[in-house]
């Protein structure tokens, strides 16, 4: 079977359908879409001969993807009618008949008509009427967007289920779901206006469903459970490490002071640097020691004035508990402004 080669309906539409659309209306299908459009079309056909609608049907929509020709249009049409989805049958057939007449296939054209008005009547139907005017209103049905132009209007779908949003900035959102029955069936949805969302909670709405006052003051997590703030508590740990270091350093110095004075013992009086060999193991154990205690000296004093640093600098507790409401002022001397508040001196 080749590209123009394409067979379908019975009787007469049977010849009509195997005809592809026109050179002019392909023209911008590549050669290879053409070949993969002819394969998918072919194996909807044998599925369609064995009256195997539902496996056809999508083989017949991937072929009209790749190339839409008007007899894949058509057998798509067919398949659609073949499963009760009446509406896209109709729709299908209406188009390919619109094509097959601007093609100059009017026989074809004529028989797509024929069986597009014979699916009329038992179309079914589904509208979507809107009460109220919510600003930003959006409906989904089977989750497309429906056009503003057809709320409230009939339009034909295929028999099924449905479901219905509608939604809306800060508004709850309206949901239904509806079934759409066969044989020219009617069914309206009606969308309420919708209801205002519940506001946020606010930081006191919060404070109250957690049990607490409003204007009460949160734990600090900075503190610990002695009252010092976590700074103070780093600073204090801090100048405790670097006195240990500092500490520590001041010992290996006084061994390198020890050792310095024993290696003099085993030297030349005229010149300390003449030493015996206990005299040179002495000085070089000094030396050791006098290094270990110079890094120690200076890593313990950054450590130190770190720690100093941070607890100088530390939030103090009194500046919190001397800290005074105006509101809560009493009135001595001056005048109440509104919600207690005093007005004295240059205020």
């Amino acid at each position: 079977m080749n590209h123009i080669q394409r067979f379908g309906l019975a009787g007469i539409l049977l010849t009509a359908l195997s005809w592809p659309g026109s050179a002019d209306a392909q023209s911008e299908t590549t050669a290879a879409n053409k070949l993969a459009a002819q394969a998918l079309f072919d194996q909807a056909q044998q599925l369609a001969d064995k009256q195997e609608w539902r496996k056809a049907c999508p083989q017949f929509f991937k072929s009209m993807q790749l190339d839409r020709a008007v007899g894949t249009q058509l057998n798509l049409a067919r398949c659609y009618a073949n499963i009760g989805k009446t509406a896209s049958a109709w729709l299908h057939y209406s188009e390919g008949a619109a094509a097959a007449k601007a093609a100059g296939q009017l026989e074809r054209a004529e028989q797509a008509k024929l069986l597009a008005e014979e699916l009329v009547a038992s179309l079914s139907k589904l509208s979507i009427r809107v009460e109220g005017n919510t600003e930003g209103l959006e409906i989904l049905r089977a989750g497309e967007k429906v056009p503003v132009a057809a709320w409230g209007t009939m339009v034909a779908v295929d028999p099924g289920e449905f479901q219905i949003v509608a939604k809306a900035p800060d508004k709850v959102t309206f949901r239904k779901k509806v079934t759409v029955g066969p044989d020219g069936d009617q069914v309206e949805v009606v969308v309420p206006a919708l209801e205002d969302a519940a506001p946020m909670l606010t930081a006191q709405d919060a404070a109250m469903l957690d049990g607490r006052e409003p204007d009460a003051p949160q734990d600090d997590p900075s503190a610990d459970e002695s009252g010092m703030s976590t700074q103070m508590v780093l600073g204090i740990t801090a100048g405790a490490i670097g006195l240990v270091g500092v500490g520590i350093g001041s010992a290996f110095a006084f061994i390198a002071k020890s050792k310095y004075d024993e290696s003099l013992e085993n030297c030349l009086e005229a010149d300390a640097n003449q030493c015996t060999d206990p005299g040179i193991a002495a000085r070089e154990d000094a030396q050791s020691a006098a290094g270990v205690a110079t890094g120690l000296f200076v890593a313990g004093g950054l450590v130190l004035a770190t720690g100093l640093t941070l607890m100088i600098t530390a939030p103090s507790d009194d500046a919190e508990d001397t800290a005074i409401r105006i509101d809560a002022l009493p009135i001595i001397g001056g005048t109440a402004g509104p919600n207690g508040m005093v007005f004295r001196g240059s205020w």
